[in-house]
């Protein structure tokens, strides 16, 4: 099946209703209408608020992108698509598709592979109205510098692969480092990301260089919440095996033992009972304060959301999560979640840092041994495998609350 432009590929959600009575609604990359039948019969194209299109259309697809809805036609199948329309409406109305003996065929396309539809309907309704929706059109469009991302570029049909300390090759802000020697981030293009072991994953308001440049207008506010779904497919069959799901951080730097690895987030263990918060207060010192006594499973999807919100600088902050819509619980840091102050293994060391000056911070160095951490960073969020051998993550976001 030939389809229009593919440049404008991403998802929205749909809502589809005919004179006869049939309804349905679809997150979908197109739709596509069909007359079968009387091919030289008009066809009224009402766009709501900027007029008509008119022609004898055979077929009539709709594609998106972020800034606009497009609809291609075409009066002969053996010919190739026109773009008829391009715009923000919102609301459309098709009528004149099945007059005489002719017939309606919608068709539905959930993936932007042009062989990947769906039939949702084949009848005889003569007018079929359409609504998009219009969060990503009548809201402010994203731009790096402000406070939210998604994961939505991962279902832009486009696969690829990310290996080493590199960025999505179709969305800079987006990041990973420290995978294993042969690990990878794989990027189906179906809004699915596939991960080969460990792995640390990170989003930046405009690019990792940025970030490196000390430019603080590219901060995150340490008031974030983050959320994704996750399944572990495999793990390893010893040493530690969680995932964390975290905050602002600035833990994509290579410098150890510093203030840099600052990060609160919410844990779930595959190697033993264990969800709730864990906190690093600098490299290489972290401290978990478990609030669910649940194993993770294996080859199974969890939605994981966390949120922290800074209650007074330096002193206080809070943190929740939940777990498939559940809340875990909450804890609020005063300082008394850091328990060590030191690490023989590593040498981390708090109280070295302090007196230091902590000349390697790429923002706002520690000030006391046991820091509560109410700053921003150049990460919104912070994700961690560790003993993983394969895991998918999708539906991924992060925003300033």
């Amino acid at each position: 099946m030939a389809t229009a432009n593919q440049a404008p590929a991403i998802p929205k959600k749909i809502d589809v209703f005919t004179n006869d009575g049939k309804t349905f609604g679809e997150k979908v990359f197109f739709l596509e209408l069909w007359s079968i039948g009387n091919t030289a019969s008009q066809k009224t194209i009402e766009i709501k608020g900027e007029g008509q299109k008119l022609g004898p259309f055979k077929q009539i697809q709709f594609r998106f992108d972020k800034d606009r809805n497009y609809i291609y036609t075409k009066s002969d199948v053996n010919q190739g698509f026109d773009e008829t329309y391009a715009g923000t409406a919102s609301e459309y109305s098709i009528s004149g598709l099945s007059t005489g003996s002719g017939k309606t065929v919608i068709r539905i396309g959930k993936t932007n592979n042009a062989n990947d539809v769906a039939e949702q309907y084949s009848g005889l309704a003569e007018r079929v109205q359409v609504k998009v929706e219009t969060s990503t059109i009548s809201g402010p469009i994203i731009e790096p510098g402000e406070g939210s991302w998604t994961s939505e570029k991962w279902a832009n049909g486009n696969e690829r692969t990310i290996t080493g300390d590199d960025s999505d090759p179709e969305d800079v802000r987006f990041a990973v480092r420290q995978l294993d020697k042969d690990g990878y981030c794989k990027i189906l293009g179906d809004g699915t990301a596939e991960i080969k072991g460990k792995g640390r994953f990170y989003v930046f308001k405009k690019d990792a260089q940025s970030a490196l440049a000390k430019k603080e207008e590219y901060l995150w506010k340490p008031n974030v919440e983050v959320s994704f779904d996750i399944n572990v497919d495999s793990i390893q069959s010893s040493d530690k095996r969680f995932i964390n799901l975290g905050g602002c951080t600035n833990h994509f730097t290579d410098i150890d033992n510093n203030s840099n690895g600052r990060n609160y987030s919410v844990v779930g263990r595959y190697d033993e009972d264990g969800v709730g918060f864990k906190k690093e207060t600098i490299h290489h010192l972290y401290d978990e304060y478990i609030k669910k006594n649940q194993k993770l499973k294996t080859k199974t999807w969890y939605n994981i959301k966390y949120r922290q919100t800074p209650i007074e600088t330096d002193k206080k902050i809070k943190l929740e999560g939940w777990l498939d819509g559940n809340k875990i619980g909450e804890f609020i840091d005063e300082g008394d979640m850091t328990q060590d102050t030191k690490d023989p293994d590593s040498g981390a060391d708090t109280g070295s840092l302090v007196k230091s000056g902590d000349t390697g911070a790429l923002y706002y160095p520690i000030k006391n041994e046991k820091m509560v951490w109410t700053a921003g960073a150049y990460s919104g969020l912070y994700i961690r495998f560790s003993g993983t051998v394969k895991t998918f993550i999708k539906n991924l976001s992060v925003k300033e609350i």
